[in-house]
């Protein structure tokens, strides 16, 4: 092995291990504002993802065109929603999208699965529905991870501007195209 591949091998591992730093458009919550309820006639979706697998990958987290988080490994972070129907998207090598019908006063959970990809991780949004085998464990996930908060000083709508014509053309293709059976739903009654 040569040293310039010797030396790159190291710096990919120990970003890889040690998660990549800080995420992007985020930041630490602070003590007060977890909800462990939605405000009176909303809903709240936790966005989870549980694991380290890929912990460095950033995956950024969209409602239509709009940015509503950003996840890396063993991290988490809350939505709160009008009641009706939502569009819950993402995109690493494949697009994932969760088409949610909401109820208002009520929790309703997203897991951010992360699986190996060609050239970086990729990910899978998955609504822990009531017949989700994984919903007895949302609890202990929330327990071992970090919840984090768009971060207002960030330049979000700068990024939501570059993102949107490729967030257009998600939804066309997944809500009215040739993509739709590929939505995963979260019905009304996959609340907690």
């Amino acid at each position: 092995m040569t040293r310039k591949v010797a030396l790159f091998v190291a710096l990919v591992s120990v970003g890889v291990l040690s998660g990549c730093g800080g995420l992007k458009f985020m930041r630490p919550a602070r003590p007060g504002e977890e909800l462990k309820s939605p405000p009176s006639g909303m809903a709240l979706v936790n966005f989870l993802r549980p694991t380290g697998w890929g912990g460095g990958d950033l995956f950024e987290v969209f409602e239509g065109e709009k940015l509503i988080g950003t996840t890396k490994g063993k991290t988490r972070f809350q939505v709160v929603c009008s009641p009706g129907e939502h569009v819950f998207h993402a995109k690493a090598e494949k697009v994932t999208v969760v088409q949610a019908q909401l109820l208002a006063d009520k929790i309703y959970d997203v897991v951010v699965d992360v699986a190996m990809g060609m050239w970086r991780a990729n990910i899978k949004l998955a609504p822990i529905t009531k017949a989700e085998p994984r919903r007895n464990e949302v609890a202990e996930w929330e327990a071992r991870s970090s919840l984090y908060v768009l971060d207002p000083t960030q330049n979000i709508e700068a990024f939501e501007s570059k993102r949107r014509a490729d967030n257009q053309e998600i939804l066309k293709d997944f809500l009215s195209g040739e993509k739709q059976d590929r939505v995963q739903k979260l019905g009304p009654d996959d609340h907690r």
